[in-house]
């Protein structure tokens, strides 16, 4: 747990070095400068790039995997696919903050400008909540796979149906704290879905084609 815990530390450290980058270049005009266009090539292309994973990992890659895989086997890829996800959003996130404060200076924010400035700071915090709290879901499903494959229900694809294990107290117990759990992911999920929205339609209504 402790290494988990370093490991999103430095993650969160890294998201937090990325947007200082923003504070320290301020006021980089919207010109024909290339580092103007560099600067809006790296704020497009990350939202552009977190729209598309999360688009794929919300509406297909989830839902074609419970379909398919034995349970045990689509926790390990969601375990390990999951803390790419988060820690790419993250990544992503800072750099879209660190841009657009190159662009807008936080002592400019007013109005819209503000609305997604702080959208943005709010999305970069909902993925170092994800970050931090996605160990605590896992060992909540790994405990619930243990007593799946005491019963002999570790290679059944979706949802288990055994009544015996179904009405186990410690099981019971176990998956209304993965209901719970896997609520908050979904809440913490979308809600960041609908903050890349929001900033997908800002960006289009400046699109002239």
């Amino acid at each position: 747990m402790s290494q988990l815990f370093c490991r999103e530390t430095i993650s969160i450290a890294t998201s937090v070095a990325v947007v200082a980058i923003g504070f320290t270049y301020p006021n980089i005009k919207a010109d024909d400068s290339v580092v103007s266009t560099l600067v809006s090539v790296a704020h497009v292309g990350s939202m552009g790039m977190w729209f598309g994973i999360q688009t794929w990992v919300s509406f297909v890659a989830g839902l074609t995997k419970i379909k398919i895989l034995p349970r045990t086997w689509f926790q390990k890829v969601q375990e390990i696919l999951f803390h790419k996800y988060f820690l790419g959003g993250l990544m992503l996130n800072s750099t879209m903050l660190a841009t657009y404060l190159s662009r807008h200076p936080i002592n400019t924010w007013q109005g819209p400008t503000m609305y997604r400035g702080a959208s943005l700071i709010g999305s970069c915090a909902l993925l170092s909540f994800a970050l931090i709290f996605k160990p605590k879901l896992d060992n909540t499903i790994n405990r619930m796979h243990i007593m799946e494959a005491e019963h002999g229900q570790n290679e059944v694809v979706g949802p288990i149906k055994e009544e015996k294990l179904l009405n186990e107290p410690k099981y019971k117990e176990l998956r209304k704290s993965f209901v719970k759990g896997h609520g908050v992911a979904m809440l913490v999920n979308f809600t960041m879905y609908g903050i890349t929205m929001y900033h997908l339609y800002h960006v289009a209504k400046t699109v002239k084609f």
